[in-house]
């Protein structure tokens, strides 16, 4: 299995992961440094505010965002985003795959297509 599949085998086990806990995700990998934004699901039913299970959040417009730089995933929360410790560790695991999976599969297709000697050859002129 090369690196893309398992990249996309990453990415569904990270929306069905969403989809069970009621939170949707956007995967922002065209730029640097790469990021993650979950958010809930907004035609979710909302939880009671003084009832909220362990891996629910407290704010519709909540977010967490994720983003891998310098070998660490560092976060934001915002609007009093709530979630579990371990909803947030299968999550954080989850994006570092991703991550690692999608920089693999760049440089599997910059190799394949040769651009680096090209970028090499060009500067050498």
């Amino acid at each position: 299995m090369n690196e893309l599949a398992k990249y996309e085998e990453y990415e569904r086990k990270l929306a069905a992961l969403c989809a069970e806990n009621n939170l949707i995700f956007v995967l922002e990998r065209d730029k640097y440094p790469m990021t993650l934004t979950i958010k809930p699901n907004e035609n979710a039913q909302q939880p009671f505010l003084f009832n909220l299970p362990e891996n629910t959040y407290s704010n519709p417009q909540a977010y967490i965002c994720l983003v891998y730089i310098d070998d660490e995933i560092t976060y934001r929360f915002s609007k009093n985003f709530i979630i579990s410790d371990a909803l947030l560790g299968k999550i954080k695991g989850l994006f570092k795959k991703l991550y690692f999976y999608w920089l693999q599969a760049v440089f599997r297709t910059v190799q394949e297509r040769q651009l680096l000697n090209n970028i090499s050859q060009a500067e050498s002129k």
